[in-house]
């Protein structure tokens, strides 16, 4: 079966691109078909949406090795599409919109192939084609994508407050430094809204000095710090508290330090160098930057020993991206008690940094839920 794997970096046409990612069969070997068509996009995509398309792309390209080595696209056309995205649903029941995902991927892959000529009158906008897309402003897409795209899953309910909390009262790491690191970060999300990313890629530089965070504090105002790296790559000016931004500075004076001397001495014994990574939230693994798929996965495994110890139940779900839903809904709740306030969905929207304040309909959606069930 298929797999992703990274390369440690990618040099294409003079530019380096960090943690490539690779689809590679069972005995190791790189698809090249697919290799061509990440690097083709590199810089439509950021770094994120590579990620997501080569996930998708995998499961394709895994479905293909059940049914021939070649991984050929022979004998594909609507009726298999229709299967294949049947399977997609019984694997992941009650997940409509990741399998209208999936299925919009592995048509944009399928289509660049056509385009590129990989395959031929497999996939177009006329009938000629065995599978009959349509054409969007944004590429092309096809019916099963727009039918699983309206079946979408009911929307969540943010993760409430005593959610977070229990999941952050279960013991999960060994360590105190990594328990700490790990609390840190969760403020980050829910208390700034920022994305797992965005968490993971805080330097020490943005946050501030000793002496102006305490005088915020002493002051009751916030500091302000710049984004640097945020979706879609536009900088961003966000407000935090001073006390979470002291206990990050202590954090990054103490335990932080803590673990960038041991790595230090492991690379002197070694005769090897270590640079420090900039950012605030290192691994105590590598000692490089902390990824984000790493935070994920924690705060997805003490959930699921939440549940497995009875203190939560499946509908009680605490993810990441959940903590900037619980951000989002609880700025749009307080904003829209303010009577002064005309459009509390506008303001919103620049507080947890939206394009559109139709974006804002989940966590509307997720105040109404939350309402039925108080």
């Amino acid at each position: 079966m298929a797999y992703v794997d990274y390369a440690d970096e990618v040099i294409f046409a003079g530019k380096s691109h960090k943690k490539f990612p690779l689809i590679l069969n069972n005995e190791h070997i790189i698809n090249r078909l697919t290799l061509k068509y990440f690097l083709s996009q590199r810089v439509l995509w950021s770094e994120g949406t590579l990620h997501t398309y080569t996930k998708h792309v995998c499961d394709f390209i895994s479905q293909l090795e059940l049914e021939n080595k070649e991984c050929s696209f022979d004998h594909i056309d609507e009726y298999w599409l229709e299967a294949y995205a049947n399977q997609i649903s019984n694997r992941n029941p009650g997940s409509e919109g990741y399998v209208s995902q999936l299925l919009s991927s592995v048509i944009d892959f399928l289509f660049w192939c056509e385009n590129n000529n990989y395959c031929k009158n497999l996939i177009g906008v006329t009938s000629k084609f065995k599978i009959k897309v349509f054409q969007t402003k944004n590429g092309v897409t096809h019916n099963l994508v727009k039918y699983y795209n309206k079946q979408g899953a009911s929307p969540k309910i943010a993760p409430r407050d005593e959610w977070i909390e229990t999941v952050l009262s279960e013991e999960y790491f060994k360590s105190e430094d990594l328990e700490i690191r790990f609390n840190l970060m969760v403020e980050w999300g829910r208390r700034c809204g920022l994305r797992a990313h965005e968490i993971c890629a805080l330097s020490v530089d943005q946050i501030p000095s000793r002496e102006t965070l305490e005088q915020n504090i002493i002051e009751k105002n916030n500091s302000f710090i710049e984004l640097s790296v945020t979706k879609g790559k536009k900088k961003a000016r966000i407000p935090v508290s001073g006390i979470l931004l002291k206990k990050t500075l202590d954090y990054i004076e103490s335990e932080r330090n803590q673990l960038i001397k041991k790595f230090k001495n492991e690379a002197r014994l070694q005769r090897k160098a270590y640079i420090p990574p900039q950012q605030v939230f290192i691994s105590s693994t590598t000692g490089q930057a902390l990824h984000r798929r790493t935070f994920s996965n924690q705060l997805r495994s003490r959930w699921l020993q939440a549940l497995e110890n009875g203190n939560l139940t499946q509908d009680q779900y605490v993810w990441v991206h959940g903590l900037r839903h619980r951000f989002a809904t609880d700025k749009l709740k307080k904003i829209s008690q303010l009577k002064h306030i005309r459009d509390p969905r506008e303001v919103t929207k620049t507080l947890t940094r939206h394009s559109h304040s139709s974006t804002l309909d989940i966590y509307t959606a997720s105040i109404h839920l939350e309402d039925m069930n108080d």
